[in-house]
Order: structure tokens, then sequence, then C-alpha cells
């Protein structure tokens, strides 16, 4: 729950959104559909009852990535990686 969240990423000393983009131990299958497929993809995992759900689209290299906030905007999404090794994302 996010009431969770909030607390255990300040008890960490993480910013939460941070945290939630760039932590480790969230994994799950990504793939990639053309967009005339999506429909087609959609049905088959309905009907085998597998969770899913769009996360994104593949743009231009030139438009960067780019993630959009609840709001609306679309806001820059800095490259980062998480390592086991260290306390937080680098």
């Amino acid at each position: 729950s996010a009431p969770f969240l909030q607390y255990a990423s300040q008890r960490v000393g993480n910013n939460l959104s941070l945290w939630a983009l760039y932590g480790a131990e969230d994994f799950g299958l990504l793939f990639t559909v053309k967009p005339k497929g999506i429909k087609k993809v959609k049905s088959l995992l309905k009907r085998q009852k597998v969770p899913h759900g769009i996360i994104g689209e593949i743009c231009a290299a030139s438009q960067k990535v780019k993630l959009k906030n609840l709001q609306g905007d679309m806001i820059p999404l800095l490259p980062r990686i998480w390592t086991h090794y260290a306390r937080r994302a680098s």
C-alpha cells in the first residue's frame, strides 16, 4: 500500500518516486508488440488469465525516455541503474 511504501522509503533514506522507478526486486516479463497486434495479444493474455498492462511505447531515439506523471505531463526520465551492492540507485 502507498502509506507503507512512503514509510519504508523514508526509513531507507530514499525518495519514493526514485525507489519505485529504479529500485530492484520487482520482476516481470516485458515484451514489445507492433501496434496492430496489441488487441490480439491482449485478448490472448486475458483468455489465459494473465495479468498484463501496457507500460509504454517505443519512439524515435531523439524523443528520449519520458514518464507521464499523474497530472498527464511528460517529464524526462533520466537513465539510472540499480546495483545490489549499493544502498541506492545510481
